[in-house]
């Protein structure tokens, strides 16, 4: 099975790689955010349920792949020596260290020094779980995988969508002419991630063709490829027009604001649908 047949049966695979490694990055940028804004961490710190629940939701959906629990225990078995052993451990260690931290927050007495030992704790495990997910695809065994570029590609997408993510927390949580600074800032970070994930996408396709994919495969693993480029680019355009919109207002859109990243996972999604597309094994090879 492969084209666009696998990438379908793969679709929770897809939805994982599109809002866990997003909800990561929302969640490092809004846990630095009182530093940028002189503001107390606890204002901010409650509103991380947010990136946090982006992260287990992609994380849950991607567990109906494993199929029953007995794949579950064989997974956390290989811890070290498997790399999607290892994506798994560190989003659960990420997420048992951000929902103590979160809920710590809420206790009688909290404890200045344990309060910001979770807090790093954290913060220190997004990183590792984001560097993990990104290598966690990269196979030998599939041809079209077995680059750079694949891991490049997850972390450049969830920069893409993972800044938007945060400014419509902002607008939601904020004064609407307070954050507009910080918001335009949070756009040209995901607008540079764009034009990085844009770059690599087609650098990618010279790469894979000077291979030879194209010429050692039963199937076309490129087809869709530059529909699904052109979809990207049009659901982040969108984005970004509805996104100019909003600032130049004076007035809160929190739902525009969350149209805006509900586009930008648009596009991400389109990409990484694109990615299981291009699934090709030994057994697709002549």
């Amino acid at each position: 099975m492969y084209g666009f047949d696998f990438a379908l049966r793969e679709i929770t695979l897809v939805f994982f790689t599109t809002l866990a490694p997003a909800g990561v990055v929302a969640y490092i940028l809004l846990s630095i955010l009182p530093v940028c804004i002189n503001e107390d961490f606890k204002c901010v710190d409650k509103y991380l349920i947010v990136p946090f629940s982006c992260v287990l939701l992609g994380l849950v959906v991607s567990a109906t792949h494993l199929g029953n629990p007995d794949n579950a225990l064989f997974v956390f078995s290989r811890i070290g020596s498997s790399p999607l052993s290892n994506e798994v451990a560190s989003a659960v260690v990420f997420l048992g260290f951000a929902s103590v931290h979160w809920l710590y927050q809420f206790a009688l007495h909290v404890k200045p020094l344990l309060y910001k030992c979770l807090r790093v704790l954290a913060l220190l495990f997004a990183f590792v779980f984001l560097y993990f997910v990104s290598q966690a695809y990269v196979a030998r065994t599939i041809s079209t995988w077995d680059t750079v570029y694949a891991s490049a590609l997850i972390i450049s997408c969830a920069c893409v969508a993972g800044p938007m993510i945060m400014s419509a927390l902002l607008e939601y949580v904020f004064d609407a002419a307070h954050m507009r600074s910080i918001q335009k800032k949070l756009c040209l970070l995901s607008a540079m991630a764009f034009v990085i994930t844009t770059v690599l996408y087609c650098v990618q396709f010279v790469a894979l063709n000077n291979l030879g994919v194209l010429e050692s495969v039963r199937c076309n693993p490129f087809n869709g490829y530059w529909v699904f480029l052109f979809l990207f680019v049009l659901s982040f355009i969108a984005a970004v027009g509805l996104f100019i919109y909003i600032v130049k207002s004076e007035n809160k859109h929190v739902y525009l604001m969350i149209g805006v990243a509900a586009l930008c996972l648009l596009g991400v999604f389109f990409l990484r649908f694109q990615f299981y597309m291009m699934h090709v094994t030994c057994l697709n090879i002549f």
